[in-house]
């Protein structure tokens, strides 16, 4: 391909490979400038029908005009090749950044930060990334983080190593890189924005402690810690974490989707929160389970995410008031927290107070 004509793209050198296809750097000869372009495997576009969902959703997404995400300039076809002809965005790919460690502590927040602004942008429209990984993420020369192939992981190609990508093509069931995939995407589930939000936990993660929140590398191993294993707190590998932080990442992977934050733009709030040096308003286990001690049952082990602690009892609440009846009969109160916390087999340890 180096040295040929796509169109009126020049090929210039290869840039990088994934299982979306191979990246080239590439000069366009009519508006004089260089662009990035992403030749897609033979096959990813099996027919018309698909070209023209492809089409349709590059369409999409060249409408979004955001800094922290790549443009898309043009799709086309020559030659019997389908490629997407994006911005070319000169700077160093996250996953090469992050085989150096974690970022320092003070360090992590920032592109935290940018992450959900862009994720904000893209889901307001409607577009959900869905294959959010270090790969996929670029930083430029002033620290300016760029997600790139936003919404290209619906046409990945079935045949993909599963290790690396998994992807049901003809129903569009499962799409993803593995170790950043969510519960509900390997249960074949449809995606949502929250499922972006399990993949931006996830690189939190990453970024703060240097390794994923399930480090299994085997495929089958891997896909059952993802749904059924809680993951090691970030705090235990690297203690330089805040306690804020590690509630925000750890509230990002909740496998339960209902128990995540519910927008890009909370998640964004909380890390806002700790930039300004305040705590984030959802709490994680490491100042929850102090609080929770007394109440036994292994409560401070169940407890749902997102709920806050009183810095004064609160009132008691009178006859006919939300809360009495025989609905909480059976239930012990803490002082400290804001709502009844239901024992024996009620599987929610505390009623969301946020």
């Amino acid at each position: 391909m180096l040295g040929k004509n796509l169109s009126h793209y020049r090929i210039v050198e290869q840039i990088g490979a994934g299982g979306m296809g191979v990246v080239f750097l590439a000069h366009d000869e009519q508006l004089e400038r260089d662009v990035a372009i992403k030749i897609l495997p033979p096959g990813t576009l099996a027919d018309e029908a698909a070209r023209k969902r492809f089409r349709q959703e590059a369409l999409s997404l060249a409408k979004l005009n955001h800094p922290n995400i790549a443009t898309i300039h043009d799709f086309d076809t020559a030659d019997q090749t389908d490629f997407l002809v994006t911005e070319y965005i000169a700077g160093e790919p996250l996953d090469k950044k992050l085989a150096a460690g974690a970022l320092p502590a003070k360090e992590v927040v920032r592109p935290g930060m940018q992450l959900a602004e862009g994720l904000a942008a893209a889901h307001s429209r409607g577009i959900i990334h869905r294959d959010l990984k270090p790969a996929n993420l670029r930083l430029t020369s002033d620290g300016r983080l760029k997600i790139l192939d936003f919404g290209l992981a619906q046409f990945a190609h079935p045949e993909a190593d599963l290790a690396v990508t998994a992807s049901l093509t003809s129903s569009q069931q499962m799409t993803g890189t593995l170790p950043y995939m969510s519960p509900e995407q390997l249960r074949g589930e449809p995606s949502d924005r929250r499922t972006d939000i399990w993949a931006a936990g996830v690189l939190l993660c990453e970024l703060a402690t240097g390794k994923r929140p399930f480090p299994e590398t085997h495929g089958p191993l891997l896909i059952n810690a993802i749904l059924n294993q809680e993951p090691e707190l970030p705090r235990r590998i690297n203690p330089h974490i805040s306690v804020g932080l590690e509630s925000v990442i750890w509230k990002a992977l909740r496998k339960n989707r209902a128990d995540r934050y519910q927008s890009v733009g909370e998640l964004q709030k909380d890390l806002e929160r700790l930039t300004a040096g305040f705590s984030p308003q959802t709490l994680g286990p490491a100042t929850l389970a102090p609080a929770l001690a007394s109440l036994g049952d292994g409560a401070a082990g169940r407890i749902c995410p997102g709920h806050r602690l009183l810095s004064s009892p609160p009132p008691p609440r009178g006859r006919g008031q939300a809360g009495s009846g025989r609905r909480f009969a059976k239930q012990r109160r803490h002082p400290w927290i804001q709502e009844p916390f239901r024992t024996s087999r009620h599987r929610v340890a505390l009623h969301c107070a946020l």
